[in-house]
């Protein structure tokens, strides 16, 4: 293997691929950092996980499974959140693909199988009194001009005349 230490292959992906390569913006580092630095705080609280001896055997699914199930559990993230994360270790395990080829743990590239979570979005299915009543409002703030093109068409409308007295 070319060189199983996690820590340079962390730093060659932030500094070669991420902005020489594919010139992300500085928010996409950030976030990108982030994820990275939870995921090495979450591995120096595990008492058998030392920093300076990770290699890739440690990024394991088991390792992201655990570390994302903490995300969600203990530091309350949503599932959007956590989905952005894995996406983060995607990336990263695609990098160490093309560089590493056949090389690379076969657990680390079992990564790319884990897939995400749902987020099912709710559905809005109605309009409360505070929206209905914010369209009856609004033509009332407008400018007299405006409000007389209202008047004009609510002789053609008579269900207009609801929004413009």
């Amino acid at each position: 293997m070319k060189n199983p230490d996690l820590s340079e292959w962390i730093q060659r992906y932030f500094q070669d691929y991420l902005v020489r390569q594919r010139n992300v913006s500085p928010a996409t580092v950030a976030a990108y950092r982030d994820t990275f630095r939870l995921l090495l705080q979450y591995w120096r609280r595990k008492p058998r996980q030392a920093l300076a001896t990770l290699s890739l055997e440690s990024l394991t699914p088991d390792s992201v499974l655990s570390f994302l199930n903490h995300l969600v559990q203990s530091r309350g993230n949503s599932i959007r959140t956590r989905n952005a994360r894995l996406a983060v270790l995607h990336s990263f395990v695609h990098y160490l693909t093309d560089w590493l080829g056949p090389e690379l743990p076969a657990a680390t590239r079992r990564i790319l199988t884990l897939p995400f979570k749902r987020h099912v979005n709710p559905l809005i299915g109605f309009l409360s009194i505070a929206g209905g009543v914010s369209f009856i409002v609004i033509p009332s703030v407008l400018s007299p001009r405006r409000r007389r093109r209202g008047h004009a068409s609510s002789a053609q409308d008579p269900h207009c005349q609801l929004c413009y007295p």
